[in-house]
């Protein structure tokens, strides 16, 4: 074991019949490596968790990774989840400043925002000095997306992943107190679409890389510090958005 060179990242897979034991040997292996070593670790489960008969086993090893020391932490879902979404509650939620070395948390899946796991996902943001934070297909509806957003306040914040369900308004104010963020990208859906607001003259954004459906990047775009210093513009068209106008809309 003298040459043995422990790993900065770790992918693990999360079968469907994991046992408490397997868990168990997982946090084991991190809590022998030196802290702040594995700075990456990934989590990948196909299966409901909220319906585990493990659950609340799934839950602490969730909490053990977080304080591992791992700088990047990021969960997928490759599964369809009925998991209702929910952020009631958020006031009562409470979390330890700085109580881990998180500089990227990037979830996946529904259930982070069901009742059962809401707890853990707000933890997760409030007691991290993250630089990254990506939510997507969670399954927030717009309200939920506005309440969320008004509520969150993370000064170390440079980038940000979220759905097209959250409003272009809902970006733009939530930037506007987050003058640090510089990346900005929306996963868009094809069932959504907004109505592009009007420009609000005492909102002034500055991005670095813009992606997303048109209707939120020219939302951003007519809120953008001028000269630009956009180094990176992407552009994702829904139907509904074959216009000839489109072109000279985002120039």
């Amino acid at each position: 074991m003298n040459t043995f060179r422990p790993p900065r990242m770790l992918l693990c897979w999360i079968d469907v019949d994991v046992q408490p034991a397997q868990l168990s040997i997982f946090l084991h292996f991190l809590q022998s490596v030196p802290r702040k070593f594995v700075r990456f670790i990934t989590l990948f489960w196909s299966f409901d968790i909220l319906a585990s008969l493990i659950f609340p086993q799934i839950i602490n090893f969730l909490e053990n990774v977080r304080a591992s020391g791992c700088e990047e932490l990021t969960c997928m879902a490759f599964c369809y989840e009925t998991s209702s979404s929910s952020i009631s509650g958020l006031t009562k939620i409470h979390a330890h400043p700085n109580s881990n070395g998180l500089k990227c948390f990037d979830a996946s899946s529904r259930v982070f925002f069901s009742p059962q796991l809401l707890p853990f996902t707000m933890q997760t943001i409030q007691s991290s000095s993250l630089e990254k934070l990506a939510l997507r297909r969670v399954g927030l509806s717009a309200t939920h997306w506005d309440r969320l957003l008004r509520y969150l306040s993370m000064p170390m914040l440079i980038e940000l992943l979220v759905d097209s369900d959250c409003a272009p308004g809902t970006l733009i104010h939530f930037l506007a107190r987050h003058p640090n963020v510089k990346n900005l990208r929306i996963t868009p859906r094809p069932a959504v679409s907004w109505r592009i607001p009007r420009a609000t003259p005492s909102t002034v954004l500055s991005m670095s890389v813009l992606e997303g459906p048109l209707t939120h990047v020219l939302a951003i775009l007519r809120q953008h510090r001028k000269p630009p210093f956009l180094e990176c513009l992407e552009i994702s068209l829904q139907s509904g958005d074959a216009s000839p106008d489109y072109m000279t809309a985002i120039l």
